[in-house]
Parts: structure tokens; C-alpha cells; sequence
């Protein structure tokens, strides 16, 4: 018989805040990338690249969640397989304490393929975890430029402006059983069709536990691609959700 032997290597954290790149490309990069660079110093972050998919053991990916406060998750515009593979350990990260770390992480979620026709998470990691229904209340919908989205309630997080007439994203339930909270808002959302029904404002941004807890965010989910918003705007936000809503201390 044969035997193998492998040699580990352990990366020092260079940040509190893990970044993982789910994003086929290099669209994503001018955002996300730069953004962090920004938030602590150019290359001084952590990043995990999705690129060549997850570990092999699963409990690798759930122990490097557990070096950092928060996890910093973007995907493409479709569903993606890694996040849906990966759920069940966010879903630990997030709600089960160890001894070294009593208050378990905090996610930011940017991902417009979360849910609808197309999506393959978990039920439960949708419905509990996230605290959104699984049903969109509005389908993929394109964001015309000329749209804003608005922070919920008015000025707690920054406005966004879009760049390209490509963005798209779904609209959000919040479920309240679960005590989710809507952060962000369309300012207003114009039906490409003749039939021009409400919800003309879908949600497109929530926390979870709702901020009345005075408790820090769990989880933020938001559903629209920040690589197509106004990046000066997008990188307030970013740090509003990440500061503000989920408590992690930033540089």
C-alpha cells in the first residue's frame, strides 16, 4: 500500500473581515477588491478565492470562517453552487458559539441570484439564516440608471446611484418571524410591461435580527450588484453595513 503525506500551510490573517470572491471574472475586481483596499490599506486583507471551488474537508472552510469577525460573501448574478455547498457551515459560523469565540461571526451577503426560479440554497439557510422568504416579491428586474436606492429607514444607510443600465437584482420578503429588518429599498421600479402593478418598491436589502433587538446584525443580505453602483457610494455602504448593522470594528 501506498502512503501520502501532506503539508499544510496556515496563513496568518491579515484583516478581520474574510472577503470571498464567488464572482466568475474580473468584473467584480474594481468593486470588492478595491473596496477592501481601501477599508485596510492596499493587498493588507484576507481574501479567499473561490476560483478553484471549496476544500476538499469541509470543516478547513468552517475553521478559516471561525479566524475572522465577519465574512464578506459576493456572488454573480446567478445562483451559486459554492455558497449553496456552503451553507449549512455559514449557517454554523453564524449561530453556534465556541469556546474561543462566544459570539460566533457575522456574514454580508451580496448575491442578486439568492433566491428565485434559478436558486438552489437551502431552504432552511434562506428562511432562518438569512430570514427572507424564498419566493421573490419581485423577480429579476433591471435598475434603470436613472433609479436610486434608498436606505430603510431614510438615511441610516447611504443612497446608491448606479452606473450601468445593466444592474439588476430581486426583491426581498423580509420574514418576520424571524425578526428581519429591510435596509434597503427601490426608490421606484418601473414594470417593463404594460401591466404596472404593485410593489413598485422592492426590498432589496435586509438584517437579520431587526436592529429594535439592540443587538448587532447576525446576517445583511442585499441583492443588488454593487459592481454596477456609484463606487463612492458603495464603498459608505459597504461600511455602513459592516460597521453599523453588523458590528465589526473597521480600520
Amino acid at each position: 500500500t501506498g502512503r501520502f503525506a501532506w503539508s499544510w500551510e496556515v496563513r496568518p490573517t491579515s484583516s478581520n473581515v474574510l472577503l470571498v470572491d464567488d464572482y466568475p471574472g474580473n468584473l467584480d475586481v474594481p468593486f470588492y477588491h478595491v473596496a477592501m483596499d481601501s477599508i485596510y490599506g492596499p493587498g493588507a486583507w484576507s481574501l479567499y478565492d473561490m476560483t478553484d471551488g471549496l476544500p476538499d474537508q469541509m470543516w478547513v472552510l468552517l475553521e478559516t470562517f471561525r479566524q475572522f469577525d465577519a465574512v464578506f460573501w459576493y456572488t454573480g448574478t446567478t445562483t451559486s453552487a459554492n455558497l449553496a455547498e456552503a451553507a449549512i457551515y455559514l449557517h454554523e459560523y453564524l449561530e453556534v458559539p465556541t469556546e474561543n469565540d462566544p459570539d460566533a461571526g457575522r456574514l454580508l451577503l451580496i448575491s442578486k441570484g439568492l433566491i428565485g426560479s434559478t436558486a438552489s440554497l437551502p431552504p432552511t439557510f434562506v428562511q432562518q439564516t438569512l430570514g427572507v422568504e424564498r419566493t421573490p416579491s419581485q423577480p429579476s428586474f433591471f435598475i434603470p440608471s436613472d433609479k436610486i436606492c434608498l436606505g430603510a429607514p431614510l438615511g441610516r444607510l447611504p443612497t446608491l446611484h448606479f452606473n450601468h443600465s445593466y444592474s439588476a437584482s430581486v426583491g426581498m420578503t423580509p420574514r418576520v418571524t424571524e425578526g428581519t429588518e429591510a435596509i434597503y429599498q427601490m426608490e421606484y421600479y418601473m414594470f417593463w410591461s404594460s401591466a404596472r402593478r404593485p410593489p413598485y418598491e422592492p426590498i432589496v436589502g435586509v438584517r437579520r435580527p431587526h436592529s429594535d433587538t439592540g443587538e448587532d446584525a447576525r446576517a445583511v443580505t442585499v441583492t443588488l450588484q454593487y459592481e454596477a453602483v456609484n463606487f463612492s457610494d458603495g464603498l459608505a455602504s459597504v461600511r455602513g453595513m459592516l460597521e453599523n448593522e453588523l458590528g465589526v470594528v473597521l480600520p
